[in-house]
């Protein structure tokens, strides 16, 4: 069995979340939003969505999955995004 490291706050807390440790951050300011991922629907496909580089859509609550398969060759193609989280909400 392989053991398995964990990212320890620079606090001296806990492990950091998920999120955190994924993203690569510390630990979240005090006050600060946690972002979310929209709800992804099985709707089809509508083109009407927004897509924010290096964050996430105000008030983007679902997305259909359809939407995202859509958006993806555009925010592949675009040198802007290389490295970059890209969020997309509808």
């Amino acid at each position: 069995m392989r053991a398995i490291a964990r990212a320890k706050s620079s606090t001296g807390g806990g492990p950091l979340p998920l999120r955190q440790r994924v993203a690569g951050e510390g630990p979240l300011r005090a006050g600060a939003q946690e972002e979310r991922a929209p709800e992804l629907t099985d709707r089809p496909l509508t083109g009407r969505y927004r897509t924010v580089v290096g964050g996430t859509p105000a008030r983007g609550r679902t997305l259909a999955r359809a939407d995202v398969a859509h958006a993806m060759p555009a925010v592949l193609a675009d040198p802007s995004t290389v490295r970059r989280g890209v969020g997309v909400a509808s």
